[in-house]
């Protein structure tokens, strides 16, 4: 029988043993803060949060969830949308504070810990004029971003950033420590290349590096009228851009910033944030000659794209996510953006309750699509665009309003969408796991699951069970 929430001190002592970093139960002053994640509609209790500072803090914690039989949540930037950073009753693994990074300029390659995120990854490799693909929020934890696959401003020219891992050191459901690598286990290292968290807690990543110092970047801004009209032409331009440019839309609500003309603030208008990352530096024309057909097409009424730092694009939109927002996603690939679902998405995009809430077209293609299901098992590769419609709002009183804002724009996008992203999935939509994934790859993913966690310790996930093969 699992061990129930007020065996917490029980279980707080017989961890700390074994244990050298922070063990917080439901009696410690620090608990409410410690069990909440970045998703505010999440409130779930676990008996003991265990904050690992090293590798056998991490076995130590495995093995008790184990020999308890309790859930066990794994925690990096805790942004999962779904909730999977906590559980109710169990041991929350959280590893904020396996944070060190190692550059190897010379072999262009990072070794990062479980615990570090996207800006303090993005940092570090800056500094030697260097990047991999990673989350447009620079606080959302390298972990979670690559086991679901890995959306990013250099995707179209680098992949994915599952695409960029080369090896992995992880804690299996039998406590042991294992190497992930080409040369070792390397059916291990293909599932973590977009499987989820189903094969056990990553302590350290290992990606390959790219030269990114300087990139053309930044935002087109155009009022609503103009919505249409660009999103039009975008579907046909974007298809035929270089690799070397990655383009998110965004339907939103205009931020009251100063950059922003004072008709436009806290109206509805379409943005796109664009990342040209041949470097900008030696060829400050390049950027500009790859986004000419766009500006062509439509006049911006802001147009914010220029030379900056790789480093400083990934932390543009941060602003746009603060935690503690209350939550729900809907999304699907698309094979284009025809008239009809242009107009319902900019309808509704207009029609948001919170100016929080957004549309996200991203434009996929180039390098995505280089790799196939003997590399990862990520579907959906050859796909031009995903869709996401992204509910953020404050207020639990509003939830229905929200809530309903969401059903109703996936109601205009779906008769047009297929597939699923990992990293999109709610806690809700785990139905929808088996489409996230190439169907040439989902019988060898769940014999990976089996031969690696056959008693599902890593349950508190989208999880691989024999159903996705289906």
């Amino acid at each position: 029988m699992a061990t129930q929430l007020s065996s917490g001190g029980r279980l707080t002592a017989a961890l700390a043993r074994d244990f050298t970093g922070e063990l917080i139960g439901p009696d410690d002053a620090r608990y409410d803060h410690a069990r909440r994640l970045v998703e505010g509609r999440v409130d779930r209790r676990p008996a003991v949060v265990a904050r690992a500072r090293t590798v056998p803090d991490v076995r130590a914690a495995v093995g008790l969830a184990v020999r308890e039989q309790l859930p066990l949540a794994v925690r990096a930037g805790g942004h999962s949308l779904a909730g999977f950073g906590t559980c109710d009753g169990g041991v929350v693994l959280d590893l904020g504070s396996l944070s060190d990074i190692e550059v190897d300029a010379g072999r262009r390659l990072a070794r990062v810990a479980g615990g570090v995120t996207w800006g303090a990854f993005d940092a570090a490799t800056a500094a030697f004029g260097l990047a991999t693909t990673g989350a447009v929020v620079s606080s959302v934890g390298v972990a979670g971003v690559t086991l679901g696959g890995g959306f990013g401003h250099l995707m179209r020219r680098y992949g994915l950033a599952c695409d960029n891992l080369v090896a992995a050191d992880l804690v299996t459901a039998s406590g042991e420590l294992v190497r992930a690598d080409e040369e070792h286990n390397g059916d291990l290292l293909w599932a973590l290349r977009g499987g989820g968290g189903n094969f056990g807690v990553v302590t350290s990543f290992e990606f390959s590096l790219h030269r990114c110092a300087v990139v053309t970047g930044g935002m087109l801004l155009y009022a609503p009228e103009k919505a249409r009209d660009v999103l039009a032409a975008y579907d046909s331009l974007m298809r035929d851009a270089p690799d070397e440019l990655t383009t998110l839309v965004v339907l939103m609500t205009a931020p009251p910033e100063p950059f922003v003309p004072e008709p436009l603030r806290m109206r509805p208008a379409l943005g796109i944030v664009v990342c040209h990352c041949a470097d900008a530096a030696k060829d400050p024309g390049a950027g500009a000659a790859a986004l000419a057909p766009l500006r062509a097409a439509v006049v911006a009424d802001v147009d914010l794209v220029q030379p900056m730092p790789y480093a400083a694009l990934q932390q543009m939109v941060d602003a746009s996510a603060p935690p503690g927002m209350r939550g729900h996603w809907e999304h699907g690939y698309v094979e284009g953006l025809p008239g009809e679902l242009i107009d319902g998405l900019v309808t509704q995009g207009a029609r948001a309750p919170s100016p929080l809430s957004s549309v996200h077209v991203h434009q996929l293609g180039g390098q995505i699509a280089g790799r196939g299901p003997e590399w990862s098992p990520v579907g959906h590769r050859d796909a031009p665009f995903a869709v996401n419609i992204v509910g953020m709002w404050p207020d639990p009183l509003t939830d229905e309003a929200n809530l309903g804002w969401v059903q109703d724009t996936w109601s205009v996008l779906e008769p047009f969408a297929a597939g699923a992203y990992v990293n999109f999935l709610g806690a809700d939509q785990g139905q929808r796991l088996p489409s996230a994934f190439d169907p040439r790859c989902r019988d060898r993913l769940v014999d990976v699951k089996q031969r690696w966690d056959p008693d599902n310790v890593f349950r508190v996930n989208h999880t691989i069970t024999g159903d996705i093969a289906g």
